[in-house]
């Protein structure tokens, strides 16, 4: 497979080419309603944690746009004939390098609302915003369920005999 049809076929499981894991909208708080719902908070706390996330997407308001507008510039030229794959695998260079430093600075946010937090709030805190359980699909296939066949085995050490 070509390198060019690699990112194409990357592209199209991850979602980040049609935006499908695209962040909220900036003005749209990410944490502070879980917090608030579902911890117990005094007044400061919530102060100081609503000035975090006021923060954070100052921060994030342009690099948002930036990243939808790489997104359209992708997908440009992804359609252009011919294609331009150095340009495209510049683009979606960009496009992660971005997705990481806006990841980067969701955990500086975390991390100082997780300082704001007792130890039993952060607990809460944790267990409520965690990963949830994704669906089985093409890119999330379902867990084997028993069956006879041996699990994996580590490099250089050879499967059971069958008897």
């Amino acid at each position: 497979m070509s390198r060019i049809s690699f990112v194409v076929l990357a592209l199209l499981v991850s979602g980040s080419l049609f935006g499908q894991d695209a962040p909220l909208p900036a003005d749209e708080p990410l944490f502070v309603p879980v917090v608030r719902a579902e911890i117990s908070l005094s007044l400061e706390q919530r102060q100081r944690i609503e000035a975090i996330e006021t923060n954070f997407q100052a921060q994030n308001r342009e690099r948002i746009l930036q990243l939808n507008q790489l997104r359209i510039q992708l997908r440009e030229a992804l359609a252009a004939d011919p294609i331009d794959e150095q340009k495209v695998l510049q683009l979606q260079e960009r496009l992660e390098t971005m997705q990481r430093e806006m990841a980067r600075l969701r955990l500086q946010a975390d991390l100082q609302i997780a300082k704001v937090l007792t130890a039993e709030q952060r607990k809460e805190w944790m267990k409520r915003s965690g990963p949830k359980p994704q669906q089985p699909g093409p890119a999330n296939p379902p867990a084997p369920q028993g069956g006879n066949k041996p699990g994996p085995q580590k490099p250089g050490t050879k499967p059971p005999a069958r008897q």
